[in-house]
């Protein structure tokens, strides 16, 4: 007989001894809804069957104006809000940004009673606390059944659902690039809904904007774009036929241009950016991936359902480094080299584009229920990710990402409480985005791989599709994945039972490396030992090879340039954490300042970070460290065209010097919308800018 937790013995009391399982466990599940998914919403009572999007873009303005239109069905009577005037109502999430002008019964139009009521919960301080809002309407229907609510309301700038990113950090330099911020629980900051990824449902969208912008959606657009109001604006529609949880709905408004990636018989593909990139990628060979890479998913996950598969490349002030969102996809042009984008391969924007494209699998069509459950998307993505790039570029590239991956994991972990190291983590009265770390990823990604070592690649791939199988175009949990997963390999899972819950429920990070031998990613030892000046065996080589064949792709170390990109950008990190250990000598000291200066002469790694950001964030660290001068002197240009989570951390973090750091504070007080990046992120910013920022 299985325990029962102690949460179900006093839901059981409550209900009465007259309760029935069934009853128990779905107030089991709702608790588990309103404690870990961060909503208000009431699902058991309510579930939202479709939306529909009227809405207008002032760009200039930075605001949204319109309307929604949204369909549900009422399963059960709700608990009453008396204290809002209300008996009873249905519970919507919203963002403080957002303000309600009316709500109304869409079918008869008569105005309906509603109110809105914010709370803000902690955890110990201040700067844990996460702020929600509940729209409350009165709808009105006695019984159960179907009805429908028109909400008009606008949202402005200060939501964080909606980053206009200013023209400073865009590629053009000339107008806005607006782009969505919804993962994983964020879509209420411009739409009122039942902000959860428990509940699925298709859209449909009618946006109109004013000037040379295009609209793009993550759903199909329906039509051709129709000049109104005199010409001046442009008015685009959009469909969405498949059910998508919230956090998936998405738009995009920017001064775009697009390229087909033809395959003939494939999947209708288009890639949409800003001129100078798109011209870019036109003269390279980068695009030509895009149809491989959608076979090799088709081949390992079962059928694309989502009709077409566009990819937005994001400006350098987009804050993440890309986005599932179906059909329509963001990766940030952070990942391109753009003057060598024909010279070697391009691992991080493929790999970006790898993860954001599997998503169409592993957290669009299945969806986790729970934030604290996001692993069964991210960690997922990640493990088969390897195994696309591995078919792309061979096995050694393959094992070359997983080391570095679980690399970072090791170190990472280092920081991480015991309650952030679990994989399924309890998530109460914490931002969602703490459901969202290296954790998730990539020891996700490492129980995938303990699997295959347990089992075989196969199984477990096989037991993967029967999961997408399943739950196609639901929304799921851990229980649901290790139902299949006990289901398809049930001879020897028993065996494992133990590890399950190890890995699964506690803290625990055992990282087997020997799994992945990788000579590539072991290299990079041999070439720290060679920067550094120490002697080694290994080495026929000097750094002037190296430099030939990172810029070039020539030389005597010619046969190391589809790997030395990323083969740099660890031995920069490795030497940036040497370079800022305390208590060194001042001899010591002067040695880090000859070795930046060194590098950075052979490489020019202080001139690249226009162009190629990804290796200069590597390099920041070293460079800050030892006060390089050339580094300081692009800093604060560096911060204000870039707005890339990780791009900011590392520059933040990398100096101590009073005078820079006020200089970057005053960067981020006036250059960045400080409001769009994720909660803690958010405050942990303002903090800095709180203490630096000379008024």
């Amino acid at each position: 007989m299985r325990a029962v937790p102690l949460v179900l013995l006093l839901l059981s009391a409550a209900l009465g001894e007259d309760s029935s399982p069934e009853d128990i466990q779905t107030l089991h599940d709702r608790y588990r809804m309103e404690h870990r998914d961060h909503t208000l919403s009431d699902v058991e009572s309510y579930r939202t069957l479709d939306m529909a999007l009227k809405l207008t873009v002032d760009m200039e303005m930075e605001q949204i104006t319109g309307e929604v239109v949204q369909r549900f069905v009422k399963l059960r009577p709700p608990a009453s809000y008396t204290h809002l005037g209300l008996e009873r109502g249905l519970v919507l999430d919203v963002g403080e940004a957002v303000s309600v002008r009316s709500v109304e019964d869409a079918d008869t139009g008569r105005a309906l009673s509603h109110g809105v009521e914010c709370t803000k919960t902690y955890n110990g301080d201040a700067y844990t606390g996460v702020m929600r809002c509940a729209l409350v309407v009165e709808e009105g229907l006695e019984g159960v059944g179907e009805f429908s609510l028109r909400i008009h309301y606008s949202v402005s700038n200060a939501t964080s659902a909606l980053h206009f990113i200013p023209p400073h950090q865009t590629h053009g330099g000339a107008r806005s690039f607006l782009v969505s911020v919804t993962q994983p629980s964020n879509t209420r900051g411009w739409i009122p809904c039942q902000d959860t990824a428990a509940v699925k449902f298709p859209f449909r969208a009618e946006v109109t904007v004013r000037g040379p912008y295009r609209v793009l959606m993550s759903g199909l657009q329906a039509g051709r774009p129709v000049r109104v109001r005199g010409g001046a604006w442009t008015r685009t529609s959009f469909e969405q036929a498949l059910p998508v949880p919230p956090y998936l709905i998405a738009i995009t408004v920017a001064d775009v241009q697009s390229v087909e990636v033809v395959k003939e018989g494939g999947i209708p593909m288009r890639v949409w950016a800003e001129r100078p990139v798109l011209q870019a990628l036109k003269d390279s060979s980068l695009l030509s991936v895009m149809p491989r890479m959608m076979d090799i998913c088709i081949a390992k996950l079962g059928q694309y359902p989502w009709g077409r598969y566009d990819v937005v490349i994001t400006p350098p002030g987009y804050i993440f480094g890309g986005m599932e969102y179906p059909g329509m996809n963001y990766v940030s042009s952070t990942t391109l080299d753009l003057n060598r984008l024909s010279s070697r391969p391009n691992y991080a924007f493929t790999q970006m584009l790898a993860h954001e494209m599997i998503h169409s699998w592993f957290g669009d069509i299945v969806t986790p229920s729970y934030v604290g459950d996001s692993w069964l998307a991210e960690g997922i993505t990640v493990f088969i990710e390897f195994e696309v790039m591995e078919e792309l570029y061979g096995e050694e590239v393959g094992m070359f990402i997983r080391r570095k991956k679980f690399t970072s994991l090791k170190t990472a972990i280092l920081g991480y409480s015991e309650r952030s190291r679990v994989l399924t983590p309890y998530l109460f009265h914490k931002h969602p985005m703490e459901g969202l770390s290296y954790v998730t990823y990539n020891k996700g990604a490492l129980f995938m791989e303990y699997l295959v070592s347990v089992f075989d690649r196969p199984a477990v791939e096989g037991m993967l599709r029967k999961f997408l199988e399943r739950f196609y175009f639901q929304s799921v949990d851990t229980e649901d994945f290790l139902h299949v997963l006990r289901e398809a390999i049930p001879q020897t899972i028993w065996t494992i039972e133990e590890e399950l819950t190890e890995w699964l429920r506690l803290p625990g990070t055992d990282i087997p490396m020997e799994l992945f031998p990788s000579d590539v990613f072991d290299f990079c030892s041999v070439l720290y030992q060679v920067f550094t000046r120490r002697k080694i065996k290994e080495a026929d080589f000097n750094i002037k090879d190296i430099a030939d064949v990172y810029l070039y792709g020539n030389g005597t170390m010619a046969h190391l340039a589809p790997t030395i990109h990323k083969q740099i950008i660890v031995v920069l990190e490795r030497l940036g954490k040497a370079a800022s250990k305390k208590g060194m000598t001042k001899s010591r000291i002067n040695g880090w300042k000859k070795l930046a200066n060194r590098l950075d002469s052979f490489f020019g790694f202080s001139k690249i970070y226009k162009t190629d950001p990804y290796t200069f964030t590597a390099w920041v660290t070293l460079a800050l460290a030892v006060n390089h001068t050339s580094t300081e002197e692009v800093l604060l240009d560096y911060l204000e065209h870039y707005g890339r989570v990780e791009m900011v951390y590392a520059v933040l973090g990398a100096t101590e010097k009073t005078v820079l750091r006020q200089q970057m504070a005053e960067v981020l007080a006036t250059k960045h919308n400080l409001v769009v990046y994720p909660g803690y992120i958010e405050r942990w910013l303002k903090l800095f800018v709180e203490m630096f920022r000379v008024e």
